[in-house]
């Protein structure tokens, strides 16, 4: 009995501790995907910035700085300044403040780096410190190249590290947790949480490194190296960038809990060995009576012991979280998993709660959104309530489904499941359905559905709008000589510029081929069609710069508008392509309106049945 005891005691402590580990592992993982997220997006949002301020420059030869940097960043702080310099490495123009005295960046490593590159790549640089700004800085920049592909400069944008060090602190990795982004190169761009400073200096000889040269990603026990402080650690290597991402918790902590149950259950076990001794002092002329007793009391504690241990494994790895409340609403049996999927405190597993505690948690923390036609998430267990499956939505964009099923001696059974994932694919599967694969713009789908919308919109009383059908001229030859990438390339190109054209409010659709159309919403006028047509032949008609080559196209474009050229969408469509058929036959790269009169013998091209 005392082995078994002692046995007992140490089985619990492994337990115990490859629990603890595994936490930490799932823990820091699942924050490294987080954070790797996070700079992913962080990253796209900044390089946005600089190709469209870039773009704006290499269009219109000039822009508006303050203007466009203020749509840029209205929605945070994420991008200090941003800069155009020149190709002799002066600043040219800066969006947050005016130059008064000429600022040379061209020894700046960024500058050198685009300066001497012959591709068009994001470049992330060392942590430096701004000469403008004096802030710490992670300066993001791409070239400016002339249509013949000379050097003219780079758009540079700064992000202030504070944002991702802010970030980075702003998240609860316990007292001794640590969190940092370093490049590839080994220096560190951002951090948290170290005792020391470590922004700027290199990691290359670090366990991470030698780590990162076996995996991408991955989980380890630190040396305590850098600060004396040994963490377990998980870290991802970031996609599309050379950077990683790591974080950190303090190995003390991660083991508190088994710490406090290895003194506990080593008092216990103690215990529990001093009075086997003293019962069997007492019991030493009645063994022989006791024996069957002994070994049949030990045959159902191995029993219950083992169905204990079963249960409580079984529901400790499920991917759902089980919810047991009986009929006077006490929660009997609650898994980890509803803990992390509820996002309630650490403290309430294990406890002995009742319903009402965990609601009232819930609505406190706003924790659960009830959506259309669901009741009162976890609702009642003894009362009456709907028994069912429904979905409710967390703030952290987590979408669960909770599924109750009634218990015959009163009470019910919640099952909790994450179905985010399913969720984000049925968005996906749908736009993908009303969306163009290659270009990403509307498809035909889409464009139907939206004149149908406007022709119910302008029989209430709304303005009429105009329908354009758009045909590339010479797109053919393109994809002839060059092959189907480039003629791909090429219609990726037009898609950008026509979006260039519209307003919010107007649609673009690719019908497929090198067939396009728009959708002018709320104008009848022809001016507005006329100016919109002119827009897009400039637009199309601009010259194509591609790896090694050159392509000049041009666009042919039809009109009809309603309720003048129609009244339902067949009339409409066809008129469009028969306007589109008479601006093609007049030699292209012009526009027509199916409204004004048509030649003799025009016919049109083809007839698109409805939509």
């Amino acid at each position: 009995m005392v082995a078994a005891v002692w046995l007992s005691f140490t089985f619990h402590l492994a337990v115990e501790h490859e629990r603890s580990l595994s936490a930490a592992v799932q823990n820091t993982g699942n924050l490294a995907r987080v954070f790797e997220e996070h700079i992913v997006r962080t990253l796209m949002e900044a390089d946005r910035a600089i190709v469209l301020l870039r773009r704006s420059y290499q269009v219109n030869g000039n822009f508006d700085l303050a203007s466009s940097f203020a749509k840029l960043t209205q929605k945070g702080d994420l991008i200090a300044e941003i800069r155009v310099i020149g190709p002799d490495g002066l600043v040219i123009a800066s969006a947050t403040r005016p130059i008064s005295a000429p600022v040379d960046s061209s020894d700046r490593e960024y500058f050198q780096v685009q300066m001497n590159s012959q591709s068009d790549e994001l470049f992330i640089s060392k942590p430096i410190i701004g000469r403008m700004s004096g802030l710490r800085l992670l300066q993001l920049s791409r070239p400016i190249r002339a249509a013949d592909g000379s050097f003219e400069g780079v758009v540079v944008a700064s992000i202030d590290a504070r944002y991702l060090s802010n970030f980075y602190e702003s998240i609860d990795v316990g007292r001794d947790g640590a969190i940092f982004l370093a490049g590839l190169d080994g220096v560190v761009r951002a951090s948290a949480g170290f005792k020391n400073e470590v922004v700027g200096g290199s990691m290359l000889r670090s366990q991470l490194f030698n780590k990162i040269k076996q995996a991408g990603t991955g989980s380890f026990l630190t040396a305590g190296n850098q600060d004396g402080i040994k963490r377990f650690v998980s870290y991802r290597v970031v996609k599309a960038f050379p950077l990683v991402v790591y974080v950190g918790q303090g190995e003390q902590e991660v083991l508190a809990d088994y710490s406090y149950d290895r003194s506990v259950y080593s008092a216990v076990a103690a215990g529990a060995t001093v009075l086997i001794v003293i019962v069997l002092g007492f019991t030493v002329r009645s063994r022989a009576r006791l024996n069957a007793a002994r070994d049949s009391l030990q045959v159902s504690e191995a029993r219950a012991w083992t169905k204990s241990l079963e249960l409580e494994v079984t529901l400790e790895h499920m991917n759902q979280g089980i919810m047991m409340v009986d009929a006077d609403r006490n929660i009997m049996v609650m898994n980890r998993r509803v803990i992390d999927l509820l996002g309630l405190p650490e403290d309430y597993f294990g406890r002995q709660l009742n319903l009402d505690d965990v609601q009232s948690r819930l609505r406190a923390k706003a924790e659960l959104a009830r959506g259309p036609n669901t009741r009162e998430p976890l609702a009642s267990g003894g009362l009456p309530m709907e028994i069912g499956t429904y979905e409710c939505s967390r703030p952290n964009g987590v979408t669960l489904e909770i599924h109750t099923m009634a218990l015959p001696e009163g009470g019910v059974v919640h099952t909790i499941s994450d179905v985010s994932e399913r969720k984000r694919k049925a968005i996906q599967i749908a736009h993908m359905a009303r969306h163009d694969a290659l270009t990403n713009l509307a498809n035909r789908t889409f464009l139907g559905e939206r004149v149908g919308q406007a022709l119910a919109h302008m029989r209430r009383g709304d303005q009429g709008f105009a329908l354009f059908y758009l045909d590339l001229d010479r797109f053919k030859a393109v994809n002839d000589i060059h092959g189907h990438l480039a003629g791909d390339a090429l219609l990726r190109s037009v898609a950008s510029r026509l979006s260039l054209c519209v307003r919010e409010i107007d649609m673009i659709a690719r019908l497929g081929g090198d067939e396009f159309a728009i959708l002018q919403a709320k104008t009848d006028r022809e001016e507005d069609a006329q100016a919109l047509a002119q827009r897009v032949l400039d637009a199309v008609g601009a010259p194509y710069h591609f790896d090694g080559y050159q392509a000049v196209i041009g666009v042919s474009v039809g009109i009809a508008i309603a309720p003048r050229d129609g009244t339902n969408a067949k009339g409409l469509f066809q008129a469009a392509d028969a306007a589109l058929y008479r601006a093609k036959s007049g030699g292209g790269n012009a526009y027509d309106f199916f409204g004004r009169v048509m030649q003799p013998g025009s016919v049109p091209r083809k007839l698109l049945s409805a939509m």
